[in-house]
């Protein structure tokens, strides 16, 4: 049996509206539900900059990394071989600039939106984006209104 583990980077992008956090959703063509911006680390890359380029390329917002600190989720992907093992670091970060009209991806995203934190965590199915959105939410106190 075949196992290659697999480390990638992703955000947890947040504002504040009239004093209530949202976090950016994206929507893959592939997947119905909504998921956070994340990918695989390239050559020569380190987490916190695999997690800035990901969200760039996904959502076209750049972003600023608000705490070097990451949650990391781990999981098994095995319907096909070989199996991986894969960790996802997921940072912190706040939009600083850009827009969805500017997203690379837009081939495999189809669609770019804000949600409010109780909103994300019902909509959001896969279980490690899930448990790390609520994770930083406990570490930052944030209400889920």
């Amino acid at each position: 049996m075949t196992i290659r583990d697999e480390t990638a980077a992703g955000c947890i992008v947040i504002r504040e509206i009239h004093g209530k956090p949202e976090v950016l959703l994206i929507y893959s063509l592939d997947f119905p539900d909504p998921t956070l911006p994340k990918g695989r680390i390239e050559d020569g890359e380190t987490l916190t900059e695999c997690a800035i380029r990901e969200v760039k390329e996904e959502t076209g917002y750049d972003v600023e990394i608000v705490d070097d600190s990451s949650v990391v989720s781990r999981k098994i992907l095995n319907s096909y071989l070989p199996i991986i093992r894969k960790s996802i670091h997921w940072f912190l970060g706040k939009a600083v600039s850009g827009s969805p009209d500017s997203r690379l991806e837009k081939n495999i995203i189809s669609r770019v939106e804000w949600s409010s934190l109780a909103d994300a965590l019902n909509r959001i199915r896969r279980r490690d984006e899930k448990d790390a959105l609520a994770e930083w939410m406990r570490k930052l106190s944030l209400r889920k209104e």
